[in-house]
């Protein structure tokens, strides 16, 4: 398993971009994951994926938290 930083550019000039991490084995299922779990704050961001990037496991964990 890998790590990945997918990255939304948001289009409203309110908001700023964000990033959605997640566990997968590559990068279109990290996508897959963060569609199928709704991990995004408007459907509209779905279109507008800036970059996929694969991260290491500390950046992962200092992402999400986790300790």
């Amino acid at each position: 398993m890998s790590y990945y930083d997918i990255h939304m550019i948001v289009k409203d000039d309110c908001k700023e971009g964000y990033s959605v991490f997640v566990e997968a084995s590559d990068e279109n299922e990290a996508v897959q994951i963060m569609t199928d779990n709704h991990l995004y704050e408007d459907a509209e961001d779905l279109n507008n994926i800036d970059y996929v990037g694969e991260i290491s496991e500390k950046e992962y964990k200092e992402a999400k938290g986790i300790q």
